[in-house]
């Protein structure tokens, strides 16, 4: 028999990450339809719940490199962080000395920039540390056969990083004279940035939800509707089109229709 579920995701970053999801669970041959909807980080699934539940879903979803919870009306919402975290705070601080050093580049402070052993220590605690998120998220991507945003946050911060190790121990064995060519500030930067960019769009689209769910809340449960010609009261869920609705003075409208008789001010 059909069941639909409903599914609360954490850890999506983009609308990859959702049409991951979408492609992992349509896969499954107990799964009739699956829909990821970014926005709202909600997942509704239709499955056959002869061959399998809401839990092992919630497991396959897991094993995508997301966090499920099945969403009821008695269920809590995921914490949702609104604030800057440590990591963030100590991402900027790290970009601050290299933003200083490109300033001075462009205004021809090459002395502005940081020593090249400094700048390999900064950059070395982004990448084998602060950068890991990205790498958790750039590898359940193509695990789950596509790429996100973070796989290229990814290459590319690494080819940056690799190439500017390189370059700092090896280049006067390759013949260069004088300062090697490096360039951890770019990968550092990167990160930096769009790990900020996350968290704006994180906390905006959190913001929109919660104006939309306050919206949501005004909207009565209960309905007076005309059936075989006496007003019952019957929960929102039950009405059909056609259902005749009566809305009291001063009651919320509950749906959409066209007004039959009546008469109100705004």
């Amino acid at each position: 028999m059909q069941q639909k579920v409903r599914f609360q995701i954490g850890g999506m970053t983009c609308q990859a990450c959702a049409s991951r999801i979408e492609k992992v669970l349509n896969k499954k041959d107990f799964v009739q339809a699956a829909s990821v909807n970014f926005a709202s980080e909600e997942a509704q699934v239709v499955f056959d719940d002869s061959r399998t539940d809401a839990a092992a879903l919630a497991e396959i979803i897991a094993k995508a490199g997301f966090e499920a919870v099945e969403k009821t009306d008695a269920a809590a919402e995921m914490p949702s962080e609104n604030h800057i975290g440590w990591r963030l705070w100590l991402l900027l601080a790290i970009n601050v000395p290299f933003l200083v050093g490109m300033a001075g580049m462009m205004t021809g402070h090459h002395d502005w920039m940081m020593p090249a052993a400094w700048q390999f220590v900064l950059a070395s605690v982004v990448q084998l540390w602060l950068a890991v998120p990205f790498y958790k998220s750039a590898w359940a991507s193509i695990k789950g056969g596509l790429a996100n945003m973070d796989v290229l946050v990814t290459v590319g911060t690494v080819a940056i990083y690799l190439y500017s190790t390189y370059m700092m121990f090896a280049h006067r064995a390759m013949g260069h004279d004088g300062m090697a060519h490096i360039y951890f500030e770019a990968g550092v930067m990167v990160v930096g940035f769009v790990s900020l960019g996350k968290f704006l769009e994180h906390r905006a689209k959190k913001s929109s939800l919660n104006s939309l769910g306050l919206l949501l809340k005004l909207t009565p449960r209960q309905v007076n509707v005309e059936r075989g010609g006496r007003w019952q009261s019957l929960p929102l869920d039950q009405v059909q089109i056609g259902d005749l609705i009566r809305a009291s003075h001063g009651e919320r409208i509950a749906a959409d229709g066209i007004v039959e008789s009546g008469s109100g001010w705004a």
